[in-house]
């Protein structure tokens, strides 16, 4: 786990570049700044053009995004196969909203770019 990193210098990037850098490390859109990685099982919420930077060689650094481990412990009443086939997502008052569809577990919320 990084908890401290050196300053990087750069714009905020388009929501397009987070989401090109996220498809080339193996991650699905599922939201607005929402990714998840089926292979490793991780979920990473909060990964927005405010919460991102991009650096003059094009390279995007996030900024403390949320990340979450999704697996079969995350739904144990559910018992879905594939365990974000039952995450919800939703925008309410331009925020992205993404809640386990078994209304067991929590809720992920994150206000829009």
């Amino acid at each position: 786990m990084v908890i401290s990193q050196p300053g990087v210098k750069g714009a905020s990037p388009t929501q397009a570049a987070i989401d090109a850098m996220k498809r080339v490390k193996g991650f699905e859109g599922i939201a607005p700044g929402a990714y998840y990685d089926s292979s490793e099982g991780l979920l990473i919420f909060d990964l927005l053009p405010r919460t991102a930077i991009l650096t003059e060689d094009g390279d995007v650094f996030p900024i403390d995004p949320v990340i979450q481990r999704i697996d079969a412990d995350f739904h144990p009443r559910c018992g879905a196969e594939d365990p974000v086939g039952c995450l919800l997502t939703s925008t309410r008052a331009g925020k992205t909203v993404i809640r386990h569809g078994c209304d067991h577990l929590q809720s992920f919320t994150g206000r829009g770019p």
